[in-house]
């Protein structure tokens, strides 16, 4: 998902999906009487660094080539991905603030943590 922040309002100018090849090991979901679970291994905190080449491609392909990220809604699923997302992209600390927040205050809340971190860039952009 490629977001930009006009002030008043976010839309969506692109989108990119990227399958990470050799990854299903990493994560998987179940679902049993108790509800859904989700479920990782120690190879999953590797992901959003092993993405970065493909991501890099991608930013540079059409019109984001032009156009570097400002923000990011990422996902705040631990330290180590967050950490990984702004090295890859070169982000100052404070891009990512709503997601180390999000972290902090709610902990990993799983794919609805990403929610989390766009409403808090709609009421606070960066």
């Amino acid at each position: 998902l490629h977001l930009r922040c006009d002030r008043a309002d976010h839309r969506i100018d692109d989108t990119w999906e990227y399958w990470l090849p050799d990854s299903h090991d990493r994560y998987w979901g179940r679902l049993d009487d108790a509800g859904l679970h989700f479920d990782s291994t120690r190879k999953a905190a590797n992901a959003a660094g092993d993405v970065m080449p493909a991501l890099h491609d991608w930013l540079r392909s059409g019109e984001s080539a032009t156009a570097p990220p400002r923000w990011a809604a990422v996902h705040p699923g631990g330290p180590r991905i967050l950490d990984d997302v702004a090295r890859g992209l070169a982000f100052e600390p404070k891009v990512l603030r709503h997601s180390w927040s999000s972290l902090e205050e709610n902990g990993n809340l799983g794919g609805v943590a990403v929610l989390d971190v766009l409403f808090c860039n709609h009421e606070a952009p960066t």
